[in-house]
């Protein structure tokens, strides 16, 4: 859990200045396309914003209720052996073991938990807000928009899109070293926490059980929705493109100049160069390997 939080808390530090311009660019690339393009769209009474909002709470009150409970377990119990607690002698100055013991769990827990919340919120918004538009507002040949149909003009889609191209690269050059170090990290985290809960579940403390719980509860929840978003991303992503290319055009010349536009263009997608790219079956890729992890461990464990 300690290298779960230390990899966002690193990301954070590295790429801080990346991170703050993703978030004004995506602040003010929304702004433009509800001015120009949704001039009808109010935020405080569409539905779908009262409903991102409540979700976003929910995810507020849940990580507090995890950074207040891994804090008062790493106070009440500082001997634990993950903790380096339990490699201080008993009998050094007090002036020196009261701050390693308490005091640098307690900022560790706050700091790492609070970086990685920050992160994961703004990748929900930028999933809830910004990939729904992409997807759905520049596919031609749908039934019904929520943009105007101006958007969709050969000139100011060519200038939407590829803003909407320039702001998801900005998201995936900050994100992308986060791809394969969290699988691998999530994967491990899930499969322990369900070794120990189902193995030595008994012999464990009910503070424990339930911090167990929760750091796998989370874990595959964040990941798994991630994974889906983007295998989503990809999937339409590639329906976007495919859609200018067999669009009735109302002139040769748009439809030329749509053509070349599109071959100018690659699918937006979430990937780490060709090393791993999210795709539609990604996510059921991770949890049948999740699922295989903790059966074999279960296994190697029982024949011991």
């Amino acid at each position: 859990m300690a290298v779960f939080g230390i990899i966002p808390y690193v990301v954070f530090v590295v790429f801080r200045d990346s991170i703050l311009s993703f978030i004004n660019s995506l602040l003010l690339y929304l702004r433009y396309i509800n001015q120009r393009y949704l001039p009808y769209y109010d935020p405080n009474q569409e539905m779908t914003s009262i409903l991102i909002e409540a979700m976003l709470a929910m995810i507020g009150c849940f990580v507090a209720l995890m950074l207040l409970l891994t804090s008062l377990f790493f106070f009440l119990f500082p001997r634990t052996s993950c903790l380096i607690g339990s490699i201080i002698p008993d009998d050094t100055f007090i002036l020196i073991r009261f701050p390693i013991v308490y005091i640098f769990p307690q900022y560790m827990t706050v700091s790492t938990i609070s970086t990685a919340s920050f992160l994961i919120i703004i990748m929900y918004l930028y999933g809830t807000i910004g990939i729904p538009f992409i997807v759905k507002e520049f596919r031609l040949g749908r039934k019904c928009y929520a943009s105007l149909a101006s958007l969709r003009k050969p000139k100011n889609l060519m200038l939407a899109y590829r803003t909407a191209q320039i702001l998801h690269e900005k998201f995936r050059l900050i994100f992308q070293y986060l791809i394969v170090p969290t699988q691998f990290i999530i994967t491990n985290l899930f499969i322990f926490c369900c070794v120990m809960i189902i193995k030595f579940g008994q012999s464990l403390k009910p503070s424990s059980r339930f911090m167990l719980v929760s750091w796998a509860l989370f874990g595959i929840t964040f990941w798994a929705s991630y994974l889906w978003l983007g295998g989503y991303l990809y999937l339409n992503g590639n329906r976007v493109l495919k859609s200018w290319k067999y669009h009735p055009w109302n002139s040769r010349a748009e439809k030329n100049l749509m053509s070349k536009f599109q071959k100018s263009c690659r699918p937006i997608m979430i990937h780490y160069g060709r090393t791993y790219v999210i795709k539609k079956v990604t996510v059921l890729k991770f949890l049948r390997g999740i699922s295989r992890g903790v059966l074999r461990t279960l296994l190697t464990v029982a024949k011991d």
